[in-house]
């Protein structure tokens, strides 16, 4: 049944007081295209409020253009998609105010819009990344990774990837973090490990970069002591947890500043990211052997 036939005057603009329903997620034509995004867009376009059961995935970036009001995470025990999260999704057209989450525990909060909208009650590692949050904002730990253009130009001259079945480059935009300075290139998004560092002055665009241009070794080996001790390396480990959070590379981002003249012990580590022995005791029963190992 085509559009014309529910309106047959074509002249006049369609509109809606709600859109509620259920969208379509994926495309099976187009592999792992998703149909609920643009549904949800469209039907923003067409009426003052919108209700759809969607994908979490919809909720995880800039939700300020969505106007949404709330997000109801019980829709889930409804459904049983395999690794996949769905939620009742509510807009209305210029509403800007802290938004409704309720989490399939059916626990209701009150979020800031420009904050955290996913389900908490399903996030193992939740308690840990509010307290890591809580105490991160350092300076010295920089992700060196950045947005990707597929276009080699004089604003994208420095390739980082190569896609080897489509034979495609993929260039970054901008100037590497700390270009030509001496650093610690660290392979954080894959690895954590102390064989995956490299000081030099390369201009890659590891995960992880921290400038020691002008550092002694003491002080080189000082930042060594935390990043690679073992409740670091371990919050890394279960950063699986950490990634339904804050995206990849997500301990970069939870590291708070060290004093570069202090040799950190497993305490004091534990003690400048605000982590109580309980805290630590839960990190380490995580950690399991299929994971990486020190």
């Amino acid at each position: 049944m085509s559009l014309n036939e529910f309106f047959p005057e074509k002249d006049k603009a369609v509109y809606f007081d709600y859109v509620v329903g259920n969208p379509p997620y994926q495309c099976p034509e187009k592999g792992s295209a998703k149909l609920y995004k643009p549904i949800f867009e469209k039907s923003l376009l067409l009426s003052k409020e919108v209700s759809l059961l969607m994908p979490d995935a919809i909720v995880r970036g800039d939700n300020s253009k969505y106007h949404i009001k709330s997000v109801d995470y019980t829709a889930d025990h409804a459904f049983t998609v395999t690794g996949v999260h769905i939620a009742e999704v509510v807009s209305t057209r210029g509403y800007s105010g802290d938004i409704k989450v309720t989490n399939a525990d059916y626990t209701v909060e009150y979020r800031s819009r420009d904050g955290l909208l996913l389900d908490r009650s399903v996030i193992p590692g939740y308690h840990i990344y509010q307290k890591l949050k809580a105490y991160a904002g350092g300076k010295l730990f920089t992700d060196g990774s950045g947005k990707n253009s597929e276009t080699k130009s004089s604003d994208y001259p420095y390739k980082v990837y190569k896609n080897k079945d489509k034979d495609t480059y993929w260039y970054h935009r901008d100037t590497p973090i700390f270009y030509k300075r001496k650093k610690l290139n660290i392979s954080a998004t894959r690895k954590h490990l102390i064989s995956a560092v490299d000081i030099s002055t390369s201009d890659s665009f590891n995960g992880m970069q921290i400038d020691i241009t002008g550092y002694t070794e003491r002080q080189i080996n000082n930042i060594y002591s935390f990043v690679f001790s073992d409740i670091v390396f371990n919050i890394y480990n279960i950063g699986r947890y950490m990634v339904y959070l804050t995206g990849f590379n997500p301990i970069i981002s939870l590291l708070p500043d060290i004093d570069i003249d202090t040799h950190y012990t497993e305490s004091t580590s534990a003690e400048l990211l605000g982590l109580s022995a309980e805290d630590v005791e839960w990190i380490n029963s995580n950690i399991t052997n299929t994971q990486l190992q020190k």
